[in-house]
């Protein structure tokens, strides 16, 4: 059902491009948050960053794109999904994530803005037309039932809805 894999980037060499891009990209993400320079807190060079996680969706330059131009503001996983990641991926109202484009590129800081759970067959339009980028209606949520096929074998089965805020896209978006 999830439209994203959440990975973290932890230990981040200085030798490694992707994540030096990624610790460049955090660092300019978080003044847009406000946070200011953290250098003295979490130091001087990618390897003593302490970076948000990163999520790659399935569909990634699809969704990076649809988040970067505002239609994009919400996203889904199977609860169950999530558990068997130890509990990592689990946001809170809040929390900041790094979304990565099919290249593993960072393009856009997001924040989550409110996370609920419910059941697969309580997911509302207006969920369902973030997520897709659709207006709510019928129509989009019929689409992200389809979508979301893991679902239709168990409608019972717990799904975390998340609604985020775009903070801050890629330069080079």
């Amino acid at each position: 059902m999830s439209d994203e894999a959440g990975t973290q980037v932890g230990d981040v060499a200085d030798g490694d491009d992707q994540g030096a891009r990624i610790v460049r990209f955090w660092q300019a993400g978080r003044q847009r948050l406000g946070l200011g320079d953290l250098a003295p807190v979490m130091g001087q060079d990618a390897s003593d960053a302490v970076v948000p996680s990163t999520w790659t969706f399935a569909d990634a330059d699809a969704a990076v794109a649809a988040i970067l131009s505002g239609s994009k503001r919400a996203t889904s996983a199977v609860l169950s999904d999530l558990a068997a990641l130890g509990g990592e991926g689990v946001p809170e109202p809040g929390d900041v994530a790094i979304v990565l484009d099919s290249h593993g590129e960072p393009r856009a800081l997001v924040r989550a803005d409110q996370v609920r759970t419910v059941r697969v067959d309580e997911v509302d339009e207006a969920h369902a037309g973030d997520e897709l980028g659709a207006p709510a209606s019928p129509e989009a949520l019929a689409a992200w039932r389809e979508h979301n096929d893991a679902g239709a074998t168990d409608p019972a089965a717990q799904v975390l809805l998340e609604r985020f805020t775009l903070v801050h896209p890629s330069p080079t978006a």
